[in-house]
């Protein structure tokens, strides 16, 4: 099979995962003490969520309730990017596969741009820690009822599992060092800005499942990646081997 079919391959059998999970609207649950979630997807969307959570730092282990609806449903920007990528790659190598004949250097640049369409689709599944953290209130307008000002909720993507974070936290007005998360230890005891204020985690709750369909699609977007790496690799060897003779 030449190199740039078995691109062509793989990048289809994303697209067929893909087509496959948009058949059903799956719903997944997660589950943990102090933390229970009830999700239902439309491709990366989260068109109906019941969230449950309680933390013996709020209200003395108080029971809060909120939901997610489809009139805004929340979005899994991770995934949505990776899809757009995937796309825009597709509709790239397929220029290649089409009979017109082209150019050696028409066909090199097709391949270079698959490949950094491909790179930014790996690198969205990839950085998560950027999710772990909300910057303000606006990302919580997903949730109604509205959370407790004390409370607040991620949803993101890290490596082949669904993730939910609940968190508590309170305002300060005491000037102490921002501290940033690092990895994925807890941010408990750490402050960060939020809504230009700082604020202090002083609990946090989280639950995570593992998603069989979603580690399908890492390793196949992975095989693609490095597909794509090696040609471009081979295009650079042969341009430089050109210009020395």
């Amino acid at each position: 099979m030449k190199i740039n079919q078995k691109i062509i391959f793989i990048l289809l059998k994303i697209k067929k995962q893909n087509s496959k999970s948009q058949q059903s609207n799956p719903s997944i649950l997660l589950n943990s003490e102090g933390l229970k979630c009830l999700l239902t997807f439309d491709r990366y969307k989260i068109v109906i969520g019941e969230i449950r959570l309680k933390s013996q730092k709020y209200m003395k282990g108080s029971l809060v309730k909120t939901s997610i609806t489809g009139e805004y449903p929340f979005i899994l920007e991770q995934i949505q990017t990776a899809r757009e990528n995937i796309k825009l790659a597709l509709n790239e190598i397929g220029q290649i596969s089409s009979k017109k004949r082209f150019g050696a250097g028409f066909s090199a640049r097709i391949i270079q741009n698959t490949f950094r369409f491909i790179s930014q689709a790996k690198n969205a599944m990839g950085i998560w820690s950027f999710y772990t953290l909300p910057q303000n209130t606006q990302q919580f307008e997903h949730f109604y009822p509205l959370l407790p000002k004390e409370f607040m909720i991620n949803i993101y993507i890290q490596n082949n599992s669904l993730k939910v974070k609940g968190r508590v936290i309170r305002f300060t007005q005491q000037k102490t060092a921002i501290r940033e998360p690092f990895g994925n230890q807890s941010l408990v005891g750490m402050f960060f800005k939020f809504d230009d204020k700082l604020v202090e985690v002083i609990d946090e709750i989280s639950c995570e499942k593992e998603l069989p369909k979603l580690s399908k699609f890492n390793i196949t977007l992975a095989k693609a990646f490095e597909t794509c790496r090696c040609l471009v690799s081979n295009q650079e060897t042969i341009i430089s081997v050109n210009e020395n003779n």
